[in-house]
């Protein structure tokens, strides 16, 4: 037998599942006029960008908006590359107990072409 307080706990579960159903298709709505906006952003963005590289300009700032071109060196680094590094195989597993972390997260998926009223 469940107590009250379980009982309440469930209701308030059951409502919170329907209030976030409830809410897809006007987040969905919104999603759908902010991908246009933001595609038509990006759109200025690049052309900015193309603007600052053709006249050598380094920075820009437009009404308080600063726009800096930046070069960025990144390193590939996987598993493969450090066993290639690491002749010892115990090395390279002392190198990933030593460098790992581990984190929860909560995975979403929404379904693909199926009616959420199903």
């Amino acid at each position: 037998m469940s107590s009250p307080t379980q009982n309440t706990m469930n209701q308030n579960f059951e409502q919170l599942k329907k209030d976030y159903i409830d809410a897809i298709p006007q987040i969905d709505e919104l999603k759908a006029s902010l991908k246009v906006l933001n595609k038509e952003q990006k759109n200025r963005t690049l052309a900015i960008q193309t603007y600052m590289q053709e006249n050598d300009i380094n920075e820009v700032d437009i009404d308080g908006i600063s726009f800096s071109r930046v070069e960025k060196t990144s390193v590939s680094i996987n598993l493969q590359n450090l066993s290639e590094v690491f002749e010892d195989p115990s090395e390279l597993e002392a190198f990933k107990v030593l460098h790992s972390t581990t984190k929860e997260r909560l995975k979403i998926t929404r379904p693909k072409k199926r009616s959420r009223n199903e």
